[in-house]
């Protein structure tokens, strides 16, 4: 059920559009607990091999609302806890790691 009349609505989304009023996305995805935003890991962002792929994942995630961020582990140890942070403070709501095996150190709690 609508909390506020048709015309009300339409009243402050005219009103919104005027003044230039954008929803603030992060504040609406905390309340949804999700972030509407996954990482791909590649091992290594030269490589063409991995670009058309790239570019599905951005198409498939974009029809459904995700936006698709980009990380290049090539081995550094430091940017690759970055990556484990984004996931366990749920700045980003999934992973894809593009390779054959898993890039870098992570329990098994944290692969989880």
């Amino acid at each position: 059920p609508d909390k506020v009349s048709q015309s009300t609505r339409n009243l402050v989304e005219k009103a919104a559009l005027e003044v230039g009023y954008f929803p603030q996305a992060m504040g609406r995805n905390v309340k949804r607990n999700e972030s509407r935003t996954i990482l791909v890991i590649v091992p290594d962002i030269c490589d063409p091999f991995f670009s058309e792929i790239i570019r599905g994942i951005e198409v498939t995630a974009a029809a459904q609302g995700y936006l698709v961020l980009i990380g290049d582990c090539a081995h550094q140890n430091q940017q690759e806890k970055t990556f484990i942070d984004l996931i366990i403070t749920k700045q980003i709501d999934g992973m894809l790691l593009l390779g054959s095996r898993l890039p870098f150190e992570a329990s098994i709690e944290e692969q989880r």
